[in-house]
């Protein structure tokens, strides 16, 4: 459990516990059905044995075969999708057909009801067979500083299918945090999500009553940033430890699956990294050049804490040394885990190609100009992996705000005669998701690159950097360029929208910089309490996902500000996950 938002989890398990046994009913007993995607994020609030305790008997995950018809209620939890209600419709269809009567079936949708998915129920004809409801589980803290709503397909969904549903769950998730840490005084939004969110925020306030003054409030501010404004960073290659292990192993809602490249067997281990592992907390931020020498240092203390055990002459002292040793070991643990991750990491990243594909990025990101698109178009033709030469592409028209015509086409072409024409459907969902697209007079990228001197000099990048993954970026003129040479244009918004509350011309500068598609909007919530505290805590709000080398960078910006930043988004995301979701059929 994050600490830092314990109220939060508390609330949370109250309100499924009172799910599952309005489920189980006079029983006392029930079976689960969990859809796949919720396992990890639930487990963030309530693990096995919490729902056990609650009385859970069994969990079945949610799939095509329904599960063995047993005289004990079955509740189903499930994300609000209409695949997994049709999968629903099908289970209680070939119960009801097969003659027997089921007990009690109960659906609950996270982390809202759906007049769609009810529709579907009804017209399956089963909507009369089951209780419906809801768990508002809007944002799950991972970490003690990062809330997350788990929701990977919210841009495919709102940009490639029109489906904006998830913006009214984010501002119901922001009234759920002030109803809990109380109201927040300044709202800043950037970009066109950011708006539609604040307006419904308005609108719910409006509704319900504004809750009332309380100079208590944790946050002092809420910036809410539309991924659109910069979709660059998410595309380009992470150098900081987590970031790595987010590329090479992949992480959900704070676990990863490290596979026999670190366990040394085929069985994964599964591993949730959090704040409160010394070890972890230590290298999560790190540029990777820097991962061996903070390993080393910390293999050095547990060795020594290990010594210490075979020196202690009286029993207080023995006694003292068995109560840390719980403690000790689990670092130590942690230690093999991480070591032999960046012994991984260094194996896949440590070579030509790699530090080729880091200098081509910033080349394409430093230039206005078309960069040669010669090495890129021969790794094509080699059939390397696609993802990795589509996201070059799209930084390439990300960057100067879109590609010439025939350089669009002539790319295009390629890729599909080397992979194959059903990528006709990944370019279009490239093109509505706005990441690989011609030439337009809009793009905001160009204007936040010049504004914000996104770049590293080339020269200090150079020095900084010895190739690979072991030295590329590292160490630099500023810990902003968290990147190969280049800072998140999102943190440099940030930065700026953190100064809007005190200077009315920083949010003019804002809106001409993200001006026409765009706008920068700052309200002042009446009746709110200004927050004395010396430390600001800021809550940053990604409509779109949030990179962990993002997250990192915020880090250093609050060390930097004597500000703290929390980070809630819609999803952990990275340029191959987005890069996933365009490839994914309609």
């Amino acid at each position: 459990m994050a600490s830092a938002f314990t109220s939060l989890v508390e609330q949370l398990q109250q309100e499924l516990r009172s799910l599952v046994r309005r489920a189980a009913g006079p029983g006392g007993k029930v079976d689960l059905v969990l859809d796949q995607s919720l396992v990890r994020v639930l487990n963030c609030v309530a693990g096995f044995t919490f729902l056990k305790e609650l009385g859970v008997d069994a969990v079945f995950r949610l799939e095509a075969q329904c599960p063995p018809l047993s005289q004990k209620p079955r509740m189903y939890l499930t994300r609000t999708t209409v695949e997994t209600t049709k999968t629903i419709a099908d289970h209680l269809t070939a119960e009801f057909s097969s003659g027997a009567v089921p007990p009690a079936r109960h659906i609950v949708f996270v982390p809202q009801r759906d007049p769609l998915c009810e529709h579907i129920l009804e017209e399956e004809g089963v909507y009369g067979y089951a209780h419906i409801d809801a768990f508002q589980m809007d944002l799950a803290p991972i970490d003690n500083d990062l809330l997350t709503m788990h929701l990977p397909l919210f841009l495919r969904d709102s940009l490639a299918y029109d489906d904006h549903t998830a913006l009214s769950w984010a501002a119901k998730a922001i009234l759920r945090l002030e109803a809990e840490y109380g109201p927040i005084p300044h709202f800043v939004a950037l970009g066109e999500f950011g708006n539609v969110v604040l307006d419904l925020l308005r609108f719910f306030k409006q509704s319900n009553g504004t809750p009332p003054a309380d100079a208590g409030s944790r946050f002092s501010s809420v910036i809410m940033i539309d991924r659109q404004l910069d979709a660059v960073t998410p595309l380009c290659s992470q150098l900081i430890y987590t970031g790595l292990v987010d590329e090479m192993f992949g992480y959900d809602a704070g676990f990863v699956n490290f596979g026999e490249a670190v366990t040394g067997n085929k069985d994964a281990t599964q591993v949730r990294l959090r704040g409160d592992d010394p070890v972890y907390a230590s290298i999560r931020d790190e540029n990777f050049s820097n991962v061996g020498k903070q390993l080393k240092e910390h293999a050095k203390k547990i060795g020594a804490s290990y010594e210490e055990g075979h020196t202690l002459a009286d029993l207080a002292a023995i006694r003292g040394f068995i109560d840390k040793l719980g403690d000790l070991k689990a670092q130590h643990y942690s230690l093999q885990v991480h070591t032999a991750a960046a012994e991984a990491i260094m194996m896949a990243h440590n070579n030509d190609e790699f530090t080729r594909r880091l200098e081509l990025e910033f080349s394409i990101l430093n230039n206005a100009s078309t960069p040669s698109t010669e090495w890129l178009e021969e790794c094509i033709y080699r059939q390397t992996p696609l993802n990795s030469n589509l996201r070059l592409l799209c930084i390439m028209s990300l960057a100067r705000g879109g590609l010439p015509p025939k350089l669009y086409d002539d790319m295009k072409r390629i890729v599909l005669h080397s992979y194959g024409y059903e990528h006709l459907t990944t370019f279009d969902n490239l093109r509505k998701m706005g990441l690989f697209r011609m030439e337009e007079k809009t793009a905001v990228f160009p204007r936040l690159r010049k504004r914000f001197q996104l770049m590293q000099q080339e020269t200090e990048t150079e020095s900084s950097s010895s190739g690979g993954a072991g030295g590329a970026g590292g160490g630099g003129a500023s810990d902003k360029y968290v990147y190969y040479g280049y800072m998140p244009a999102s943190v440099a918004l940030i930065e700026q929208a953190c100064k809007v509350a005190s200077d009315a011309r920083v949010l003019e500068d804002l809106s001409s910089l993200v001006a026409p598609k765009h706008t920068a909007v700052y309200w002042r919530q009446p009746g709110t309490a200004l927050s004395t505290s010396r430390v600001e805590n800021v809550l940053v709000f990604f409509l779109g996902g949030c990179t962990l080398s993002e997250l990192s960078a915020l880090r250093k910006l609050g060390r930097a500000t004597s500000k703290k930043f929390v980070v809630a988004t819609t999803d952990i995301i990275s340029g191959e996950r987005l890069m996933n979701l365009a490839r994914e059929p309609p």
